[in-house]
């Protein structure tokens, strides 16, 4: 008996010690991201408002949700933040259905795809509209892009401007740094 209650103690000491790796939301809902940190906190054994797991659950985030953290308030309790985090994602699926979103500065044509495609899929909307809420919601230079892409080819697939897109994107980025001519 007393050499099962050293293993069991033993194994508890390694459990412990072990180092979990911390999660990230990366393409989780905010709900989905709080439900896999809950883990994680229960896991290494600490409150959901110590300092520390919040500034963990914060930095993984996406950068958008990060910065809507600070604007919420870092100083609210953890529960509160993802409240406030879920409230506006569903938000944001309400302002997709209405051709509201647009791509932002820091979204790259890859990223704005997969956003406007992650909200048809969710609204189960059609390609049609997935190809016109995308279309719509390009920054000004990719619009006018899409147009020339279009007016080249009219019968191009919504994945080749797409691909066509990325690319002038990549190719306007070196020119950009300089490293072509």
């Amino acid at each position: 008996m007393l050499k099962n209650l050293r293993t069991i103690k033993y194994i508890f000491y390694l459990y412990k010690n072990m180092s979990i790796p911390t999660p990230r939301q990366d393409e989780l809902s905010v709900n989905d991201y709080f439900t896999i940190f809950n883990f994680y906190v229960v896991g290494i054994s600490k409150d959901l408002d110590d300092p520390i797991i919040k500034t963990k659950f914060m930095a993984g985030l996406t950068f958008d949700n990060q910065k809507e953290f600070i604007r919420f308030g870092v100083k609210k309790p953890l529960a509160e933040i993802v409240d406030h985090l879920k409230r506006l994602e569903s938000i944001s699926d309400t302002r997709y259905a209405f051709g509201e979103i647009v791509q932002s500065d820091n979204d790259s044509v890859l990223l704005f795809y997969a956003k406007v495609k992650k909200y048809n899929a969710i609204l189960n909307l059609g390609k049609e509209r997935l190809r016109h809420n995308f279309i719509r919601g390009l920054n000004l230079e990719n619009q006018l892009e899409a147009e020339r892409c279009h007016i080249i080819d009219p019968d191009i697939s919504l994945e080749e401007l797409v691909d066509r897109l990325s690319r002038l994107e990549a190719l306007c980025k070196l020119k950009a740094e300089g490293k072509i001519f």
